[in-house]
């Protein structure tokens, strides 16, 4: 449905997101349909109150390196924090939480070392592992999630899901001590 809501009145398919005025008047009623027949009544009305829907289309990212412009070289003065580095999908919840643990490392890595090349490397260990972390469980969420929606068996039953964080806690290590 989303694929199809990316196509304009005369045919051309945007891939990355379409502007809310060229979609289709015939997608829109679409997919209010598909909005009263899947949604919660409270949800389905949303769509159907949305005058000028939009679709935003989600990506991950994750920075092979969050210090530029190379974490080895004795040049490196950029330090990557929060969405920069890192974008996880938005069912995890997890960006400013992130973007705060991100600083706090930083801080402690450059209380330790002084702003040096140094630093930053102490903080590109501590937090990369994090970030890729918090990725991988939005993708995996978002596996589950995606599965039930086109109907197919779910891998783990809804009740393990709802008692699992979005985020293993044991990521959140405080002691910056690298």
């Amino acid at each position: 449905m989303v694929r199809i809501c990316r196509i304009r009145p005369d045919g051309l398919h945007h891939a990355e997101g379409i502007a809310p005025q060229q979609v289709s008047w015939r997608h829109i009623a679409q997919a209010r349909e598909a909005a009263r027949a899947l949604l919660a009544p409270q949800f389905a009305e949303i769509v159907e109150k949305t005058a000028v829907p939009f679709l935003q289309p989600i990506y991950d990212l994750a920075a092979p390196s969050l210090v530029l412009p190379d974490p080895q070289g004795p040049n490196c003065r950029i330090a990557l924090l929060g969405d920069a580095a890192f974008v996880a999908r938005p069912h995890v919840g997890m960006g400013v939480a992130k973007a705060a643990d991100d600083a706090t490392a930083l801080v402690a890595c450059i209380a330790r070392d002084g702003a040096t090349p140094a630093a930053l490397r102490c903080y590109d260990l501590l937090r990369r592992p994090a970030g890729a972390a918090v990725v991988q469980r939005a993708r995996q969420l978002g596996a589950y999630l995606e599965a039930g929606a086109r109907g197919e068996a779910p891998t783990r039953h809804e009740q393990d899901v709802m008692h699992q964080t979005a985020i293993d806690p044991t990521l959140f290590d405080r002691s910056f001590d690298h």
